[in-house]
């Protein structure tokens, strides 16, 4: 038997995604009007994020039949990725479509009430590690995983000491602490003030098995976040003394140091994701790993 959601649920599970697709590389409008004046067609579907039976993608036994057809355990998704994503469940785990679903409804939240499709003041534009660190781009995230089963889009990993000699790097002349290199878009006809950077743990754990474009923008300036025991969730963020401005359909780029990371996060492995506030607005990228040795 299946634990199908209600249609008051459904309206809900839309409603708050801005009848789009909840996929972040997708975004498609779900509802539009049909010949009939009467009628309206609908192309989105609110998907179980752990399955609706046993024998489903994603389904977790552990939860009740109320649990199943609650809001919570559903996301809105376009009739196109709703099969991609009960096709894949490996790669598009419980956690990861949780995240769509958070980030769709803050963008909704975010549109509501524009006057036309919005541009975003806030597209993370590019995420690397800088080379005055002791930090390389991860290799083998196919591999990576929480418990929780969240996975990530790209990530970095701290060079083991038993590589210095080789690679002729020293701590005495580059950072233990990460540095992220950070490029920032704003695609709107008016300039983005950001007054706040930090980043949000989202998993932390202990099993150690083992991006691309954007230099050319000027570095506005370099900032040290001191961090403190890592909360998943819970966000450390830095007020700006002299905030950023990234002019209209112009980037901006910033270089932040998180002091202490690799004694804070109690492991060796943590997903994150960066985050900033811009117009009071907080705005976080997609998933980061950091691997410690």
């Amino acid at each position: 038997m299946r634990d199908e959601f209600a249609a008051r649920t459904k309206q809900i599970l839309g409603g708050r995604a801005g009848w789009r697709c909840s996929n972040p590389d997708c975004r498609a409008s779900t509802s539009g009007p049909t010949v009939d004046p009467l009628h309206v067609s609908n192309v989105g579907v609110a998907a179980h994020i752990t399955a609706a039976a046993s024998g489903g993608p994603r389904f977790d036994p552990r939860l009740h039949p109320f649990q199943r057809l609650a809001v919570a355990n559903g996301i809105w998704l376009c009739s196109i990725c709703a099969k991609m994503v009960d096709d894949d469940p490996d790669r598009y785990d419980s956690a990861t479509l949780r995240y769509w679903r958070e980030d769709a409804e803050t963008l909704a939240d975010y549109e509501k009430g524009m006057p036309k499709l919005a541009v975003h003041p806030v597209r993370f534009a590019s995420i690397q590690i800088d080379s005055s660190c002791l930090w390389r781009p991860a290799h083998r995230l196919h591999k990576v995983w929480t418990r929780a089963g969240g996975r990530a889009d790209f990530g970095f990993h701290e060079i083991s000491a038993r590589y210095w000699k080789e690679l002729r790097v020293s701590p005495k002349t580059k950072s233990l602490d990460p540095i992220l290199d950070v490029t920032i878009a704003n695609d709107t006809d008016a300039t983005t003030v950001i007054s706040a950077i930090g980043f949000e743990p989202i998993a932390v754990w202990t099993a150690l098995k083992g991006l691309p474009v954007a230099y050319k923008v000027p570095v506005v300036d370099a900032y040290t976040l001191r961090v403190r025991t890592l909360m998943p969730g819970r966000s450390q963020i830095m007020s700006l003394p002299d905030p950023i401005a990234v002019p209209r359909h112009g980037t901006g780029r910033y270089k932040l140091c998180l002091k202490r990371f690799r004694e804070a996060i109690r492991g060796n492995e943590t997903l994150v994701r960066l985050c900033l506030v811009a117009d009071t607005v907080e705005w976080k990228s997609r998933l980061i790993y950091m691997g410690v040795y």
